[in-house]
């Protein structure tokens, strides 16, 4: 237990010596929503093989931007898939093989149900093709190039632009996944940039100031945003977005179904429902850079308006992922 729970600190300290955080104890709303000013908004995200990005499999699929001035003036646009590698196709025949052997055990248990052969394949496991699947890959959106060519050009595109802010949701995560795509290929990392995590952002400011006016008189808008981040996470991935409408317009007595709601779900997912933004194509790069840019919108109104609540939201110093800043390390 002692040398699994050294390699989590290990793990983490790496993780922020590589990316670094900015860290502001006394941040308020009033803070955050000033720092978009004068800056280029560059929404982006990134579609991948897995959850790591330090296999040999690990590849960006799919990367795209959506640049705006501060006014909201559209600025240009960035998106590209990529060719998957040979490791990764060989992935890919490799579970392909796995889950063929496992069907065979499984028939051969139902004729034999005493056989005690070991599963070689988990179910609820999600394969490469089942990921290539979830995000789109094979539809025809977007022009394939290599990998290589994808992630220096993003960084291109970045940096074209006047004093640059990267949004995304779940940044952390997607710049792990460039920079370490940008290391594959010798090609250094992102310059050092200031990077808004809008998952934080949600989680450190949206929540706790729902929380507080889930106690009050909250608005008709915010009570279905309330309940809206409670609707269990299966209903939210199986619903299209017109769905998800129509079910929050049949709740009944809404201002009641509200004050009961105990845990709130902040995927993107959640959120475009719960600001009635409408996304198509979930989980493919290009249209959850574009959503985002509209809950950002939505939710910088939001802020705005109960900004005069700022001092219950500073944080202390050891939170320092509390609104999600990042930059890269020194180098």
């Amino acid at each position: 237990m002692k040398k699994f729970l050294q390699e989590i600190i290990t793990s983490e300290v790496k993780k922020i010596m590589s990316e670094g955080f900015y860290e502001n104890p006394m941040t308020t709303i009033t803070d955050i929503l000033d720092s978009f000013q004068d800056k280029t908004l560059i929404f982006f995200d990134t579609e991948t093989t897995g959850l790591s990005g330090t296999k040999e499999f690990s590849q960006v699929t799919e990367i795209a931007a959506v640049a705006f001035d501060s006014q909201g003036q559209q600025l240009g646009e960035y998106h590209f898939k990529t060719e998957l590698s040979p490791s990764v196709t060989s992935k890919i025949d490799k579970e392909k093989q796995k889950q063929i052997q496992q069907r065979e055990i499984e028939a051969r248990r139902k004729e034999d149900p005493a056989s005690n052969e070991k599963d070689v394949w988990n179910w609820k496991w999600k394969s490469i093709e089942d990921i290539l699947d979830m995000t789109g890959y094979q539809k025809d959106t977007a022009p394939v190039v290599e990998e290589k060519e994808a992630l220096e050009g993003f960084k291109n595109f970045v940096v074209s632009f006047p004093n640059p802010l990267l949004i995304a949701h779940n940044a952390t995560f997607d710049m792990m996944q460039i920079n370490n795509g940008l290391k594959r290929h010798n090609s250094g990392y992102m310059p050092k940039l200031q990077v808004l995590d809008t998952l934080q952002l949600v989680n450190n400011y949206m929540k706790p100031l729902l929380k507080i006016l889930q106690g009050g008189s909250a608005s008709p808008r915010v009570q279905r945003l309330i309940v809206a981040l409670s609707f269990p996470a299966k209903d939210i991935k199986s619903l299209s977005s017109e769905e998800i409408k129509q079910k929050l317009d049949s709740i009944p007595d809404l201002e009641q179904r509200y004050k009961t709601v105990n845990k709130m779900f902040v995927s993107l997912g959640h959120l475009t429902a719960g600001f009635d933004v409408n996304l198509t194509n979930w989980h493919t790069a290009i249209a959850d850079a574009k959503a985002l840019s509209k809950i950002l919108l939505e939710l910088s109104q939001l802020m705005s308006t109960y900004e005069h609540m700022d001092t219950r939201f500073d944080l202390p110093r050891k939170r320092a992922r509390e609104i999600g800043y990042q930059r890269s390390k020194k180098r």
